[in-house]
């Protein structure tokens, strides 16, 4: 178990190097002890700098509780993100950014405002393969929320997450586009959009995903609203 300075927020300074555990992330535990992050990347990294099996847990941020990237475009692979919180992005914050998010459990993680487990702006990401649950949005998006982004969303477990009004799984505003395939969106809840909330000219594909027992005041698959 890592913790204290110079154990958070950990900067790649634009290298492409691989940080990786060597027992995985149920031995390798980066404890911010609720002061900053684990990772904080914004010097222009791309897919070849990794972040590798590791627990990264008790974030507390204004932007990204456990990860940071601005216009940095990391591989984020097999880590536990969990119980961290922030304005923005509880377990991930992305901002001009093409990351690759895949192959985690995010989970039990909050936004103060959007996106419980991954908040996206201005970004091209690609999250695939995640198990991403229990996070809570306290406004909008208690999964994933973007903003003027384009998206690939594939082949997630997207279960259990909550946002006080819009979009309990996924949340879209502002010209998203969403590609959004091969995913499990279930039991999910909020006011407006259970399941998946899009508005304000946002182009939605759904392609062979399973959206069952989400909960909502309106919409509780699916809520498309155009402003």
């Amino acid at each position: 178990i890592y913790t204290g300075n110079g154990n958070k927020e950990l900067d790649f300074k634009s290298k492409a190097i691989i940080v990786k555990s060597e027992n995985g992330p149920q031995f390798t535990i980066i404890d911010c002890e609720n002061e900053g992050r684990g990772f904080k990347l914004q010097r222009g990294e791309n897919r070849s700098s990794e972040i590798r099996g590791f627990t990264i847990m008790n974030g507390s941020t204004d932007k990204g509780g456990a990860v940071f990237c601005y216009r940095s475009s990391p591989t984020i692979a097999e880590n536990i993100i969990v119980k961290s919180i922030s304005g923005y992005g509880g377990g991930i914050y992305l901002e001009e950014s093409e990351a690759l998010i895949t192959d985690n459990i995010i989970e039990e993680n909050t936004a103060k405002s959007q996106g419980g487990a991954i908040y996206s702006g201005f970004s091209s990401p690609i999250i695939k393969n995640n198990l991403i649950a229990d996070n809570i949005g306290r406004a909008n998006g208690g999964a994933i929320s973007c903003r003027r982004s384009e998206i690939q969303i594939d082949s997630n477990d997207i279960i259990e997450n909550m946002a006080a009004l819009c979009g309990g799984g996924i949340y879209c505003e502002e010209d998203c586009s969403l590609t959004v395939v091969n995913n499990l969106v279930v039991e999910n809840s909020t006011f407006r959009g259970g399941g998946i909330y899009c508005w304000a000219i946002c182009e939605l594909k759904l392609i062979n995903n399973t959206v069952v027992k989400n909960e909502a005041g309106f919409g509780g698959g699916i809520y498309s609203k155009q402003n």
